[in-house]
């Protein structure tokens, strides 16, 4: 959380309203009350909290308009994988068994449908 705090500027809701970050509680996102909106350039990310260990980064596909949105949004996975200590993936929405994208946390790596490998080099951005 501080991460996208500190880097994305994000709007905190709690059951449809907009609260500050400090009146949350624990058990808001365990609930999954909470949700928060952010913007990655151009792109509006939403996450939503369901259990302790599983948060939900949505996005619009189409937002993805060229090679400088992709990466900053591969960065994005990379730093929260690295700071959470787990792997992302990228799937269709609500299919969790279809792998778009994974990036392995342990190995630094992402991994692409057919299980390529491939990295990208952005490290200055956010």
């Amino acid at each position: 959380m501080k991460y996208i705090d500190s880097n994305f500027n994000p709007h905190y809701f709690c059951n449809g309203e907009i609260i500050k970050i400090f009146e949350l509680k624990k058990e808001h996102f365990s609930s999954g009350e909470i949700s928060l909106n952010f913007n990655i350039i151009d792109m509006e990310i939403s996450c939503n909290f369901f259990e302790e260990e599983q948060v939900q980064f949505t996005f619009n596909p189409r937002d993805v308009k060229n090679e400088k949105n992709f990466n900053y949004l591969l960065n994005f996975i990379r730093n929260i994988s690295n700071i959470s200590n787990t792997n992302f993936i990228i799937t269709e929405e609500n299919i969790k068994n279809y792998k778009i994208i994974e990036y392995n946390c342990k190995n630094k790596t992402f991994y692409d449908i057919d299980e390529n490998s491939f990295n990208i080099d952005i490290s200055s951005e956010r």
